[in-house]
């Protein structure tokens, strides 16, 4: 007879109406909560934990942190302090994070495909992207020469303003990929695009840098709810 104490309880040792699995085959997966996500992806508790258990300890740790969209950037040594969660399954999450990241990478990027034709152009596709967000990012588009999208860089996260934004980081991301121009874009959680002081200082430190990096910083755009504001149309950087 097995010794059920050493196995790991799975999936299939739910009650039927907490499977996840049952679920998602009945429902699909936008029926599933984040934990149940989880533990499809991990499939396995321990001899302590259930499997949901085990994905609810791991969504508190990645609470601390931001949240599940922060995931790739906890550290090893957190996510292994959820117990349950050894070496193969963080690589399951991670991967699967990364693919998350990818994917969202590739549509976000998508529109800009073709030439960045106007700054409303651009602006309309930030707000739909940015305007929603409770935490402030800053990015970067790189162009080549003919104002095609080379690259899109999420240059700081979670920042109070983006006075954090570093020339370096800028321009050195436009050298690896032989950018041409960059056009910086940040969000304001609060709603309004008004540029505070610190946005006008960085646009014309970075403004300075592009000078003597020879790459044009094309334009800054400041992201709200619903609105933006063209740094470049405010007269902030020059033609």
């Amino acid at each position: 007879m097995k010794n059920m104490k050493k196995e790991h309880l799975k999936l299939k040792d739910l009650p039927v109406g907490m499977m996840p699995f049952e679920k998602y085959k009945a429902f699909g997966a936008g029926a599933l909560t984040d934990d149940e996500l989880i533990a499809l992806i991990i499939r396995t508790g321990t001899k302590n934990l259930r499997v949901t258990e085990v994905a609810r300890n791991l969504i508190s740790v990645c609470e601390h942190y931001g949240g599940l969209s922060y995931l790739n950037r906890i550290p090893d040594s957190e996510i292994y302090s959820v117990e349950g969660i050894g070496e193969v399954k963080l690589a399951q999450l991670r991967c699967v994070a990364e693919l998350s990241e990818r994917m969202s990478r590739g549509n976000k990027e998508t529109p800009f495909r073709q030439h960045l034709t106007s700054a409303e152009e651009v602006g309309r596709y930030l707000t739909s992207q940015m305007g929603s967000l409770e935490h402030e990012e800053t990015w970067a588009l790189y162009v080549d020469a003919r104002n095609v999208l080379i690259k899109r860089t999420v240059l700081t996260s979670g920042t109070v303003n983006a006075s954090l934004v570093s020339a370096r980081d800028v321009f050195l991301e436009a050298l690896r990929c032989s950018a041409v121009g960059v056009v910086l874009a940040h969000n304001h959680p609060s709603g309004d695009p008004s540029p505070s002081m610190d946005d006008i200082e960085v646009t014309r430190s970075i403004c300075m840098a592009a000078q003597l990096m020879d790459v044009r910083l094309i334009d800054h755009i400041v992201v709200g709810a619903k609105q933006f504001i063209s740094m470049k149309a405010c007269g902030y950087i020059p033609e």
